[in-house]
């Protein structure tokens, strides 16, 4: 990295539910690398609406690999 630039830093969150402790971690390691001067975004998968990141949808039982 050249003098003068900052680290671009990319933090993906893999919890389906909205307050987890994972979600607590990612906001601690958030804060923490903007806090040492990088640029940060924050992926949380909860809110792509992927199949399996819908939290307590039973539908997803009836997907492969997901039991």
């Amino acid at each position: 990295m050249s003098a003068g630039s900052s680290a671009k830093i990319t933090i993906v969150s893999g919890s389906s539910r909205l307050e987890s402790r994972v979600g607590a971690v990612v906001g601690i390691a958030a804060e923490t690398v903007a806090a040492a001067g990088a640029t940060v975004e924050v992926v949380p998968l909860h809110e792509l609406a992927l199949p399996v990141m819908v939290y307590g949808d039973r539908s997803q039982d009836d997907l492969p690999g997901c039991r």
